[in-house]
């Protein structure tokens, strides 16, 4: 749901600023939760970075039916 299967095999280190808030906005998705809070999902993320956060909030509140 977060578009990150291609990076499984890397560090998450060695990611990009956007791809590891990604890692751990997946990370919270593990617990299941019925309710997510973001403070500040996408600050200080590039436009591409941004819209593709953006697109990944809306694919899982779609997905999951998760209040965001």
């Amino acid at each position: 749901l977060t578009g990150l299967a291609e990076y499984f095999d890397h560090p998450v280190a060695l990611l990009s600023y956007g791809d590891r808030k990604r890692v751990e906005f997946a990370r919270a998705l593990c617990l299941e939760p019925s309710v997510l809070l973001l403070d500040e999902p996408v600050a200080g993320m590039n436009a591409a970075e941004r819209a593709r956060t953006v697109e990944v909030v809306h694919t899982v509140r779609a997905e999951l039916g998760l209040s965001v």
